[in-house]
């Protein structure tokens, strides 16, 4: 696999539209891997975010996430 995008998305809890995207630039292939429990070699695809996800990245990655108000996915693209 080339490289990959990693992005934060959050869509309001009433919409199909997202409200942010936050663009994963430092971002450790194999950690996020390891996070979602997905061999590094297929992690491609759109995965939902939970608590403890979203506990994990603002610790290492510094972001706030407001899961009452938005649902937030990580989306991992491959050039």
């Amino acid at each position: 696999m080339g490289s990959a995008h990693y992005t934060v998305t959050a869509y309001p809890k009433d919409s199909d539209f997202p409200a942010s995207e936050t663009e994963l630039t430092d971002a450790d292939p194999a950690f996020l891997a390891g996070l979602f429990g997905i061999p590094v070699e297929r992690f491609v695809d759109v995965y939902p975010m939970d608590a403890g996800h979203m506990a994990v990245l603002e610790r290492t990655a510094g972001l706030a996430f407001d899961p009452a108000a938005y649902d937030y996915f990580l989306e991992v693209t491959a050039d």
